[in-house]
């Protein structure tokens, strides 16, 4: 069941209030109640008691009067719809009335029972539509202010009309401050120029979108995607913008697109078969611009690709795209704009762009990779050619020679894919050809006869080139320069296209040419290629060489054999199973046997004396060894000392008679040996030398130990005597160089002088120098000298000199305390206390007794050199276990000495006692059996390091 609606009629003439309660009773609605009040203030009073539809108000009340009785009672129910009634026919107060929230304007006279019920009526409908009204504005403002996006409404001229709580938070101002402001204060300057284009583009399509800088209310500036909508505010357009902060977003799309655009990985996205993105790593390698890159045709892109790698990539493409699964990487040739062949490893996988398929790839460069595959392939077959042909020459005989050159100069022709391999050998004086090897493929025409007796000439440029032992090396013979005209007719005859000489030396000495030509089509090689075949070159002219040596060594063999025969050193020449190959008549007078004997017969089978002599050891090493072998012995009461040189068949020894030269050599050894004993019991080290013009001392014999001496480096000393002088004390070094000059001087013919050394530790090394002078027949002065190290010594020394004046220094404390008495102790103590600290040379020395406890120092007594502050009152009364650690330390060793107070150990305590102060150096001595009642520290100490105690 509905409410009853309830009226509220504040109307203070009665005859007014019942004219209009008949016309609202005429009305027959039972559901309506109607309340009266004759003043403004009991009218509010009922609003704010009551429940009220609606108000009817008369404005002229007894307590108010005019336009500002509405504004109060509007006040007092600003949701009941009020319908002001009044006898003045005033349009201008009606129209004040209804701009400030009147819902109607009744003139009393004017007023009858349909007016005013369809005016109630409007107005009760009005007041609910405007409450629904408020109602979505609140929902709406809601959602406006609930929205993480910023929201703003502006005028076509860019004043702000309203923004949401997230605009203010974006922004950093209030609302307030935002409403009193203008799109340009919310931008930097530089947003202003797509501004028209913006306008232009919003007015044709009443929206756009954009992203754009923006500007905090910090100065901040913030990047911003911005979608703004043409709208209308009532009459007015407006312009609806959301602004969404997308710094975040931008800065890790920066940072991914710094990585794609610095990564060394070419990135590729083909859409639709076209190169859609590249970066700039893929734009560099590839040769093209980027631009270029995305105005490639499909067919274009798929021409980029090398011609025995595109189908298969194509096929791998197509089917990525559709969604089959086939191999992610692969291998390929691409090829660059300029032509060039790169092998890269492409990793391509399916994705999107722009919410379109999409492949991406990722490739590596793998050229130089693939490079060094090829080029180590093609390595090992070229050394598996080298192999195959030394191998070969090695096993040819001297008559094979020949055909084997034949068959290399195939091997190389079919391997280097050329249609000519030649051999040609210069005479000696390098100016024709005598000699030619050659290979020609089928239906090349040969050439060797005619090369045979070719001046060299007229190949001026070529040859300069191989004297140079450099290749002449011609891709193309339309590129031999101006001055090989020569070269360039003679090889015209030939027909060739392309030409490779690589000089060939002979114990460096240029004897030939190993040649490559085409006839058909030119032939381009590489530096590797070029070094591996010069190899061969050398191989084939070694190979020549070792005929022609194999020829002279024949011719030589005869003659040397008539040398040998006429020789008296004994000459042996055998085979790998001992069979002698040849001795000459010295030889088997050594052993007392026939040449005709020997000859082709084996070793083994003859005497001992040959078996077991020292020819028959250092042949049977050289054959087993391959290296030649040296040796010496007795043999047949005469010594010998004996060469063995291994070849291919053999070996051949020849024996040198050296008897009268060994008795002399050990003769000289014992001497050695005698000298060297002497001087390894010497601990002194011993020199001699001259003093040259300039005054400096050159050593003609130097003992090693000088060394171990003096630190210094024997080879060092003896190539330069001046280097021992920064050694030497500066407290010494002025007498030690004046005892020097008055040497050299011819003052004294003797000296000996006791100095220091400074060792490279900071420590001192004493010597004594006992040089004695003479002066030598040439007119040199030459002196000869003994180097002791006395350091124990002179320490010994200085050690004994310390301790007896130490012992002086007791007997005659001790003697002065033996008839002490008590009114004097102090006075003896304090002697006692100054003699000590001046013989330890410290800077204080102190007497420290306890109280009877054993807990407090009780008393100090102190010596103290000048400068030093005193210490004594603030000692007294201190508690023993402010040195807990020393005092245990005291207790246990009787002595406690510390060198630097940072060496003190960890758990000690009060480093900086008032014992230390500034001290650096501190030294305790414990007084034994005073400990045990009211004991004390006896101690000396200073700031500066203290010598060790005896």
């Amino acid at each position: 069941m509905s409410q009853a609606t309830i009226i509220l009629l504040v109307e203070d003439n009665l005859i007014d209030f019942h004219l209009i309660y008949e016309m609202l009773t005429q009305l027959g609605d039972s559901r309506v109640e109607i309340l009266h009040a004759d003043t403004l203030a009991d009218g509010t009073q009922q609003v704010n008691t009551h429940r009220v539809d609606l108000v009817l108000l008369d404005l002229n009340l007894p307590d108010s009067d005019g336009l500002d009785t509405f504004i109060k009672m509007r006040q007092a129910a600003p949701h009941a719809p009020v319908v002001v009634l009044s006898g003045v026919d005033s349009s201008e107060l009606a129209l004040q009335a209804v701009q400030n929230g009147a819902q109607d304007y009744l003139i009393k006279g004017k007023l009858n029972a349909d007016l005013l019920m369809r005016s109630l009526r409007h107005a009760i409908e009005r007041q609910r539509w405007e409450k629904r009204v408020r109602e979505t504005e609140a929902r709406y403002q809601n959602i406006f202010n609930g929205i993480r996006d910023a929201i703003l409404v502006e005028d076509l001229n860019g004043h702000v009309l309203d923004a949401n709580e997230s605009a203010c938070r974006m922004y950093g101002y209030t609302r307030e401050q935002i409403l009193q402001m203008t799109a340009g204060q919310l931008a930097p300057p530089e947003a202003f120029q797509e501004f028209d284009r913006l306008m232009q583009e919003i007015e044709a399509t009443d929206h756009t979108m954009v992203e754009a800088p923006n500007l905090r209310a910090s100065g901040e500036i913030f990047y911003a995607e911005i979608t703004i909508q043409k709208d209308s505010l009532g009459e007015q357009p407006v312009l609806l913008i959301m602004v969404r902060d997308v710094s975040e977003r931008r800065r890790t799309e920066q940072a991914y697109r710094n990585l794609v655009e610095n990564s060394l990985q070419e990135l590729y996205i083909f859409q639709n078969r076209r190169v859609v993105y590249a970066n700039p790593a893929a734009v560099q390698n590839s040769g093209y611009t980027l631009e270029e890159l995305r105005a490639l045709s499909p067919d274009e892109v798929r021409a980029n690709v090398h011609p025995e790698d595109r189908a298969r990539v194509a096929h791998n493409a197509e089917a990525r795209m559709g969604g089959q699964n086939v191999p992610k990487l692969d291998e390929i040739r691409l090829l660059t704009k300029d032509g060039r062949t790169r092998w890269v490893a492409s990793l391509a996988v399916l994705g999107e762009y722009d919410g379109q398929p999409a492949i991406q790839t990722a490739q590596f460069d793998i050229t130089e990779r693939k490079q060094v595959e090829e080029s180590l392939r093609h390595r090992l077959a070229v050394e598996s050619l080298i192999s195959q042909l030394s191998t070969q020459f090695i096993n040819a005989s001297h008559d094979q020679m020949d055909a084997q050159i034949d068959t290399a100069l195939q091997a190389l022709g079919e391997f280097a894919g050329v249609d000519r391999c030649y051999l040609d050998i210069f005479n000696e004086d390098r100016t024709e050809i005598v000699k030619v090897y050659e290979w020609c493929a089928p239906g090349i025409q040969p050439m060797q006869d005619t090369f045979v007796g070719q001046s060299l000439k007229d190949l001026k440029w070529s040859m300069d080139t191989l004297h140079r032992f450099e290749p002449v090396y011609v891709p193309n013979l339309s590129d031999l320069p101006p001055e090989a005209d020569g070269e360039r007719q003679y090889w015209d005859t030939d027909q060739l296209t392309s030409i490779l000489l690589l000089p060939v030396a002979f114990k460096n000495t240029l004897s030939g040419y190993v040649g490559f030509s085409n006839v058909s089509k030119p032939k381009e090689w590489d530096d590797a290629d070029i070094s591996m075949l010069r190899m061969l070159g050398d191989m084939l002219m070694n190979a020549l060489q070792r005929q022609r040596a194999d020829t002279d060594l024949r011719r030589a063999q005869e003659h040397n054999r008539l040398l040998l025969e006429s020789i008296q050193t004994p000459v042996l020449a055998v085979d790998d199973h001992f069979h002698v190959q040849y001795c000459n008549e010295a030889f088997t007078r050594l052993f007392g046997l026939n040449p005709a004997e020997l000859t082709d017969r084996s070793l083994l089978v003859y005497a001992q004396e040959i078996q077991h002599s020292i020819f028959f050891k250092a042949i049977d090493e050289a054959i087993h060894t391959g290296a030649a072998q040296t040796t010496e012995g007795w043999l047949n009461q005469r010594y010998y000392q004996v060469w063995v040189y291994p070849n291919p068949t053999g070996a051949l020894s020849i024996a040198e008679d050296l008897t009268e030269r060994k008795q002399a050599q050990e003769e000289l050894e014992q001497a050695r040996y005698d000298l060297h004993q002497m001087m390894a019991s010497v601990n002194d080290a011993l020199w001699s030398g001259t003093v040259d013009k300039d005054g400096r001392l050159i050593y003609r014999y130097l003992s090693p130990v000088i060394e171990t001496i003096t630190g210094v480096a024997y080879e060092a000393l003896r190539a330069d005597s001046r280097i021992i002088r920064p050694r030497i004390h500066p407290d010494d070094r002025d007498w030690v160089f004046q005892r020097f000059a008055e040497l050299n001087a011819g003052q004294r013919k003797k000296s000996t002088m006791e100095f220091r050394l400074l060792n490279d530790d900071g420590s001192i090394t004493w010597v004594r120098d006992s040089q004695t002078a003479q002066v030598m027949p040439d007119g040199r002065l030459r002196l000869d000298a003994v180097v002791s190290d006395i350091t124990e010594q002179v320490e010994a020394r200085q050690q004994l000199q310390k301790r007896l004046e130490l012992e002086a220094l007791i007997s005659h404390i001790t003697t002065r305390f033996i008839n002490v008495t008590t009114h004097s102790l102090k006075d003896q103590a304090q002697f006692a206390l100054e003699a000590t600290g001046r013989f330890a040379d410290v800077e204080r020395c102190y007497w420290v007794t306890f109280n009877p406890g054993g807990d407090t120092i009780q008393d100090v007594q102190e010596w103290l050199a000048a400068g030093i502050q005193p210490r004594r009152d603030r000692l007294i009364g201190l508690s023993l276990d402010t040195f807990s650690w020393a005092m245990k330390e005291l207790r246990s060793e009787g002595i406690l000495s510390v060198d630097r107070l940072e060496n003190l150990p960890p758990g000690s305590q009060h480093r900086k006692s008032p014992v230390a102060g500034a001290g650096r150096a501190v030294h305790f001595g414990h007084c034994p059996g005073i400990l045990r009642s009211n004991g004390g520290v006896l101690g000396p100490q200073s700031r500066t390091n203290l010598p060790p105690l005896g």
